[in-house]
């Protein structure tokens, strides 16, 4: 009954705060609830230097609108898990999974590194100094 009591107080007061007003007669109803849950963790595990990887046959075409160049461009379509470690694809390309799409656009590039992430490079980028 104390903690019933401490509750009820605690939410008429953030009521209050938030809307401006305290209706102390209203049945206090819980809608949502969120819970935070923390562990410890293994460190991940390092990248390690791949071989280079052929690249699969496309698994189709599609049109991409490219916004650094303003263009429209035909785009090669990869299947995410045709791709192993060690592959690099040129852009403009789509890697399309069950979950999602990553769009490569023209003068990126999309490696497949040691753990299976995609990384995207700026090909074009001035990388002096």
């Amino acid at each position: 009954p104390e903690d019933a009591t401490a509750i009820r107080a605690d939410f008429e007061t953030a009521y209050e705060t938030i809307y401006g007003l305290n209706i102390s007669d209203m049945d206090i109803q819980s809608v949502s609830w969120s819970v935070t849950v923390a562990t410890k963790t293994e460190a991940p595990e390092p990248v390690r230097q791949t071989a280079d990887a052929d690249a699969p046959e496309t698994i189709g075409q599609r049109e991409l609108y490219d916004a650094a160049i303003g263009e429209i461009l035909p785009s090669a379509l990869y299947w995410r898990p045709d791709l192993p470690p060690g592959v690099t694809i040129m852009g403009p390309a789509v890697i399309a999974e069950d979950e999602t799409s990553t769009v490569v656009p023209a003068n990126f590039s999309a490696a497949i590194n040691s753990l299976g992430y995609i990384v995207l490079t700026d090909e074009g980028a001035d990388h002096a100094g």
